[in-house]
């Protein structure tokens, strides 16, 4: 079962997620609904570890995952299939996953960070 707890997440000043909490259990189909801009990708991005929380906790199967990175979370079993086909051909894996993570970190050297981590 994976289980978020009190998770918020604020991006310049802004927050996007306030307090969410949440039981998914395995195998479960769930659909999330929410206006643009309401927080259903920097959730579901929590959640695999893409983006680091300001608050809260993720559990699965009774194990603390917090602070996992994504690659951890994914031997785990937690994974996010993207509606559409979102590289850019023309750049490396490395700057493709820069250009993605610097919409959910604060600063490009955060985004280099973790690209390189991954």
């Amino acid at each position: 079962m994976l289980v978020a707890r009190d998770l918020r997440k604020s991006f310049r000043g802004k927050e996007v997620i306030r307090g969410v909490s949440l039981s998914l259990g395995r195998g479960e189909v769930v659909g999330l609904l929410g206006p643009n801009g309401a927080g259903k990708t920097t959730l579901f991005n929590s959640l695999i570890g893409f983006v680091s929380l300001d608050g809260g906790s993720v559990e699965l199967d009774g194990e603390e995952i917090t602070h996992l990175p994504p690659h951890e979370r994914a031997k785990r079993g937690i994974a996010f299939l993207p509606q559409e086909h979102t590289l850019f051909e023309d750049l490396t894996v490395i700057e493709n996953l820069i250009l993605f993570l610097e919409f959910f970190t604060d600063s490009r050297e955060e985004a280099i960070a973790k690209a390189e981590a991954l």
